[in-house]
């Protein structure tokens, strides 16, 4: 509430500071009473800014696709971290890897520009409003659902799995090497914990499953902040001690091409 005004921002009620002077609100949306205004109807408001959010993905989707038409000048390099991989998770909608390194993505977690299946959203709802009104079109996860999106990460890898299994009732395969997960150009923010905590769900049985190395730029902070703030600091000091997760600086794709002599840093594990 703005005291000098009496103007209520979330209502719309009052009188506006000359800062909204030139708003106005649509009376579509005012609950009235006897031709007096006596609230908002959330249900319109929230409907109305999913059906903006879809006309934005598929114009975001439009956009994407038109990206992936775009040619190089000349082939590029392939990164070292792309050298010998077995999969591709995708988040971000688009044939990259595949159009510019010659690696083909399997798995496109968010959807794929041009398809119609685009996820764009939030993990989980939060604000007790929202889960009231059952918002859930701007949850990731539902997302999903309706477009029947490819949302199977490592739980759907049987050999990762079966290995994990079998460090859990106290053995291990000896000849078997842990997995190796690269992330790279993914902020690890709160939108993606599904994934995040999917991927700290291994190595429970004392073993090592897999190895975790993340891809900074410019530096590791926002990304190992984000990891705090999602597992809590005492499961990423474990995983750090242990030497089951490293951050390593990104390639310098400019540098890669054009620098002489330039060598991108690898994992320690690879």
């Amino acid at each position: 509430m703005d005291n000098q005004y009496g103007y209520d921002s979330l209502t719309g009620f009052g009188r506006p500071s000359p800062a909204f002077k030139e708003l106005s609100l649509n009376d579509d949306y005012v609950k009235k009473y006897k031709g007096e205004a006596i609230g908002i109807h959330t249900y319109k408001v929230i409907k109305k800014m999913n059906n903006d959010l879809l006309i934005f993905i598929d114009i975001f989707s439009i956009y994407i696709d038109f990206i992936e038409g775009l040619v190089p000048r000349s082939d590029l390099k392939i990164p070292r971290v792309l050298s010998d991989i077995d999969s591709i998770y995708s988040f971000n909608y688009s044939s990259t890897t595949s159009r510019l390194y010659d690696r083909n993505h399997r798995n496109f977690l968010h959807g794929k520009a041009g398809e119609g299946n685009i996820v764009l959203g939030i993990s989980e709802l939060e604000n007790k409003l929202l889960i009231n009104e059952k918002a859930y079109g701007f949850v990731k996860y539902y997302q999903k659902l309706v477009n029947n999106t490819n949302y199977k990460f490592l739980s759907g890898n049987e050999g990762l799995k079966s290995l994990e299994k079998t460090h859990q009732k106290g053995s291990s395969y000896w000849n078997v090497q842990p997995y190796e997960i690269y992330i790279w150009g993914h902020s690890l923010d709160s939108s993606d914990s599904d994934y995040i905590k999917e991927i700290f769900s291994f190595n429970k049985g004392g073993y090592t499953s897999i190895y975790l190395i993340i891809y900074y730029f410019p530096s590791p902070h926002a990304q190992l902040a984000n990891l705090i703030s999602v597992m809590g600091k005492d499961i990423i000091e474990m995983w750090m001690k242990k030497g089951w997760l490293e951050f390593v600086e990104a390639p310098d794709i400019y540098s890669l091409n054009n620098t002489e002599g330039y060598v991108d840093e690898l994992s320690k594990y690879s």
